[in-house]
């Protein structure tokens, strides 16, 4: 396929269409699927057509096998006009936008306006219809490209070497700085991934962060970075220059490339399902290209992508292959749990409870190809769905809230419906990506969030009538990732692979949490940029920054004592840890004892780990006679005082609750459960009497200057009534 004149740049009006437009004044439009092409529009003798950009459709209810249809779209010219023109090839309204010529044009992600840059160093943003909203920058330099950012209110532009993300709100800070040796040719801004790739004179492309900072540099190509261009699902990205085109990871790391004998490269579209690229070139030229190459692995099982339409899987162990053919091209595939599902544009192929993301809706199917059930939420937008926004269990679904990035909503996998009371997880900042544990039953399911400040926490899914447990994991981590067959917890942190071999262990005692971690120092020299390819029983794999695979083995032993405990086998396992002799182990029994309340093997594993106030505390709470203040106990050793109290009062506990709130120096609140029995009020009045006159400090609560006039007891008479007391609740109790 190849046109006369010189080809400025191409877009995609849907999965099979493409419209191009060069110097030889025509628009014409492709069928990829008919390799055949026709005129659209003949443009004027005098206009030289320099970016074209589609209106994204809006969100419909559409199926995998249809795509929402694009009817209008933009073309700039070197004399300063932009023209928005329909499918039909008609010419709607013309008009003049800039000094010179307009060299960008990208419509944002909502589809509500679209912006332009030109040689007057002027960026400027235009409603639908072409009505001119605002100048967003006015520079002495020329603009030669830009990108919106993911929500549509930023924009990313160029500035000679220098990059600029200004909010289009006014009054809002915006954020400039040198991003390359030359001059800047090309932005792209993803708006799942929130990454950003440029390219310049200065012969290289460049990934950085919403912040600027940068997160990969190429080597120095032969010629300048003419185009690049993001995968929609932001997980590659491809370059182009000249005789140059190539496919990169997200990080940067070259999967592909390829060598056209087509000049230079001037424009990048992929198609809206990321199945295609088109591009167009310095010789006339439309190119089209679709990724291959793509790899994943899967317990002793390699995956390639060889061809649009064909996937090779090959047993490692016994070099045993088998090619597996398509009647279409190959959109996604995943490997895990010992099935491959493939999706095409019509179809999904399972081999051997997984989740497909239709328009509008997601759908949980089991592995049997059973609809099981699907969700539909106004606050979830399925075309910004990718798999770290989106995590799913057997049971549970958990997905980000599409406008609020601190919202997070969970739901029932077998129904679809909220869980709970269906309010969805507000966390403290943006939530860039979540994951759901999948060992354990519901009761145990766990959701782990990395927020925008690098901050690793963990939630617990189901509470019934009481607030969410949520715990911190640790700071600086990059990348984390649930074991698919333990409940382990891997993460790249402070530049070292970190294991976590009971993460939700902080619920029962959190003093246990830093002993039950390992770190391994396999990721040294580039660990803040690795990724984790795979977590599966005793074996992690990262990949590097440049591309390359580490393996690294884990101790074998924790999930030989999981095992063991999950079948009641506690004998077995403490002779395990005996052996092992490894704090870690001892660790990791004492929270797994301590949650099922086996006391005899708490008091054994804190023994071991030389926690001789913890053991006294045991000893304490077996010799208890009533099994709910033993309960309580165990809650507030767990860290966990609401739930202890609560405890406490369903067992009609009082005077344990109004003494367990003295112990933790809460007396407000033992004062407010004392209100209901004289001799608890005086307890309470005379206790905290004691406590202010051995720290010297006058009273400044206002309930207990409100009862100054009550009797004070003396220390022995207050020690003796507290006896009384409890031998009082116990009688009553039995």
């Amino acid at each position: 396929m190849a046109i006369e004149f010189f080809l400025a740049c191409v877009v995609w009006i849907s999965n099979d269409e493409v419209i191009s437009a060069g110097d030889d004044h025509e628009m014409k439009l492709w069928r990829l699927s008919k390799k055949q092409h026709s005129t659209l529009l003949t443009l004027p003798e005098s206009l030289f057509p320099v970016a074209i950009a589609a209106c994204p459709p809006k969100l419909v209810a559409a199926g995998l096998n249809k795509s929402a249809a694009i009817n209008t779209f933009a073309v700039s010219s070197t004399d300063g006009y932009f023209h928005l023109v329909n499918k039909s090839g008609r010419v709607e309204k013309s008009v003049e936008a800039h000094r010179g010529a307009v060299l960008g044009l990208r419509w944002s992600y909502n589809g509500d306006s679209f912006a332009t840059c030109g040689e007057d160093g002027q960026v400027k943003v235009w409603s639908r219809s072409g009505m001119l909203r605002l100048t967003l920058v006015q520079k002495n330099l020329s603009v030669y490209a830009l990108a919106w950012g993911p929500k549509s209110e930023q924009i990313v532009h160029t500035s000679g070497k220098q990059l600029t993300i200004r909010t289009i709100r006014s009054n809002a800070t915006s954020l400039t700085w040198t991003a390359h040796d030359g001059l800047i040719l090309k932005v792209d801004w993803n708006p799942i991934n929130d990454l950003l790739i440029s390219g310049g004179e200065d012969c290289k492309y460049k990934v950085w962060d919403s912040f600027g900072r940068l997160l990969f540099s190429s080597q120095v190509h032969n010629y300048p970075i003419c185009s690049l261009a993001w995968k929609p699902t932001g997980d590659q990205f491809a370059v182009g220059s000249y005789n140059f085109l190539q496919l990169c990871d997200k990080l940067g790391w070259s999967q592909n490339v390829q060598k056209p004998k087509t000049g230079s490269l001037l424009d990048l579209a992929w198609s809206p399902n990321g199945a295609n690229l088109a591009a167009a070139s310095g010789n006339g030229s439309v190119i089209f290209a679709h990724p291959v190459g793509c790899r994943l692995e899967w317990a002793g099982f390699e995956v390639v992508l060889t061809d649009i339409s064909s996937i090779t899987v090959t047993k490692v162990c016994d070099d045993s292959v088998e090619s597996l053919q398509f009647c279409q091209p190959v959109l996604h595939f995943s490997l895990a749990y010992g099935h491959l599902t493939a999706l095409t544009i019509n179809q999904c192929y399972i081999y051997s409870v997984f989740m497909l993301v239709d328009w509008g809706t997601l759908l949980i199917y089991n592995y049997s190809g059973r609809l099981i059930s699907s969700v539909k939420n106004a606050s979830v937008r399925t075309d910004f769905v990718y798999p770290g926004c989106i995590a799913l269990s057997s049971d549970t679904i958990a997905t980000k809230d599409s406008e609020d990035e601190k919202a997070i909503h969970l739901f029932e996998a077998n129904s679809g419906k909220p869980v709970g009371d269906g309010k969805p997880i507000i966390h403290a900042a943006d939530v860039m990506t979540l994951g759901l544990n999948q060992k354990e039953s519901v009761a145990e399911r766990r959701l782990a969030i990395l927020d925008r400040n690098k901050d690793l926490f963990i939630y617990q899914v189901r509470v019934y009538g009481r607030s969410r447990p949520m715990i911190k994991l640790g700071s600086v981590v990059s990348a984390f990732m649930w074991s698919g067959t333990q409940n382990f917890l891997a993460a790249i942190k402070n530049e070292k692979l970190t294991i976590w071999y009971y993460p939700t262990v902080s619920f029962v005692d959190k003093e246990l949490l830093d002993l039950t971690v390992e770190e391994k120092n396999v990721v040294e020299g580039g660990g803040k940029y690795c990724t984790l390819n795979g977590f599966n029983d005793n074996h992690v794999t990262i990949r590097r920054p440049e591309g390359t695979i580490v393996a690294s083995s884990i101790s074998p032993y924790p999930a030989l004592l999981y095992a063991l405990t999950s079948k009641n086998k506690w004998t077995q396992g403490t002779q395990l840890c005996r052996n092992a002799k490894d704090p870690l182990l001892w660790a990791c029994l004492a929270g797994l004892a301590m949650a099922t309340r086996r006391l005899d093997l708490v008091e054994d594993a804190y023994a071991a780990l030389n926690k001789a106030d913890k053991v006294e505390h045991i000893k304490s709470i077996r010799e208890m006679a009533s099994k709910e203040a033993q309960s309580a106990q165990t809650l507030l050793l767990a860290g966990q005082p609401k739930e202890a109290e609560r405890t406490l009062l369903q067992a009609g506990l009082q005077f344990s609750a109004v003494m367990l709130n003295l112990a933790q120096f809460k007396w407000e609140r033992a004062l407010e459960l004392a209100n209901k029995n004289e001799l608890s009020i005086a307890i309470v009045l005379s206790a905290r009497h004691h406590y202010l006159s051995k720290i010297g400090r006058p009273e400044n609560i206002q309930s207990f200057l409100n009862s100054q006039h009550q009797k004070i007891m003396d220390e022995e008479t207050l020690k003796r009534t507290v006896e009384e007391g409890y031998q009082r609740e116990a009688t009553r109790k039995t």
